[in-house]
């Protein structure tokens, strides 16, 4: 029974997703804010963050610039292209790096998402939009020690149990970017 009901969540989920339309009007603009940087071995930090959000190809790619400024670092812009492939449903994109790196990610609720694995530690990634202001967090832990395997308590009629695998989240990066322009 768990299973139907999952599996009914999981297309449900899809549909109503794929119904939600991307409006780069929205997001085009200058913002800025400040990102607070902290993790679980006591190094904390805040950088100042500038952010350009601009179109590219009309209806399939955008260009977004975050331009940090550290005192301890000086410094680092890094740009990215937003794609999404004609090919796709409408809440399917791609991140491109643009240094060979391409990361899928999936817009619902006026936000983007995106997972991925870099030498062993997971990294999620949120980038939403609401009421003139993103807001883009991202955290992250290490995929090589899990902190807790359990089963669960079986349940119901079918008396299935699970595996579950916890990560401990080991650092996070959240901004809260105001547009200026």
């Amino acid at each position: 029974m768990k299973q139907i009901l999952l599996s009914f969540l999981v297309v449900l989920s899809t549909f109503i997703g794929a119904a939600q339309d991307f409006n780069p009007n929205f997001w085009i603009g200058k913002y800025a804010g400040i990102m607070h940087v902290t993790s679980t071995t006591g190094m904390n930090d805040e950088v100042a963050v500038e952010f350009e959000f601009k179109e590219v190809t009309k209806d399939s790619v955008w260009t977004y610039r975050m331009c940090y400024k550290s005192e301890k670092y000086g410094e680092m812009i890094k740009d990215y292209r937003i794609i999404q492939p004609a090919d796709s449903l409408l809440n399917n994109f791609k991140l491109d790096e643009l240094d060979g790196i391409i990361i899928d990610m999936t817009y619902f609720n006026n936000t983007f998402f995106s997972l991925f694995e870099v030498l062993g530690t997971i990294h999620t990634c949120s980038m939403s939009l609401e009421n003139d202001v993103i807001r883009f967090e991202m955290f992250g832990g290490n995929l090589f020690y899990p902190t807790t395997i359990a089963s669960s308590i079986p349940e119901g009629d079918d008396n299935e149990t699970y595996k579950v695998t916890s990560f401990k989240p080991n650092y996070n990066q959240k901004v809260y970017l105001k547009r200026i322009e």
